[in-house]
């Protein structure tokens, strides 16, 4: 069994129901060393550089290519449609109940 322990002390959208799509189906996520305050916001934890990865299941015939464009911290709800605002004690509170089913599948 393979687990990804970020996922225990990080937020990490995993799945585009989980995450939102802003309304219009298109996805969307902020990659940033600090929490940007939405969602959708993926903490680097201090990691310079590095990769995504994304899966499609059930793809329509057409699908768009990943687009990615840098836009500062501050800039981040005006640059995306319908963002859904996620204050810090709720991001804690996220990230607690992660740990806590991260730690009952590790315990098993």
């Amino acid at each position: 069994m393979s687990t990804d322990l970020d996922g225990m002390f990080s937020t990490m959208p995993r799945a585009i129901a989980r995450a939102g799509d802003g309304g219009d189906g298109m996805f969307r996520a902020v990659f940033s060393h600090e929490d940007p305050g939405i969602a959708n916001g993926i903490d680097l934890r201090g990691i310079p550089r590095g990769a995504a990865l994304v899966r499609v299941a059930n793809p329509p015939a057409t699908l768009a290519a990943p687009t990615a464009r840098l836009v500062p911290i501050g800039d981040v709800t005006q640059a995306l449609p319908r963002t859904a605002p996620m204050p810090p004690a709720t991001r804690e509170r996220v990230i607690a109940a992660r740990r806590r089913q991260m730690t009952r599948l590790l315990l098993r």
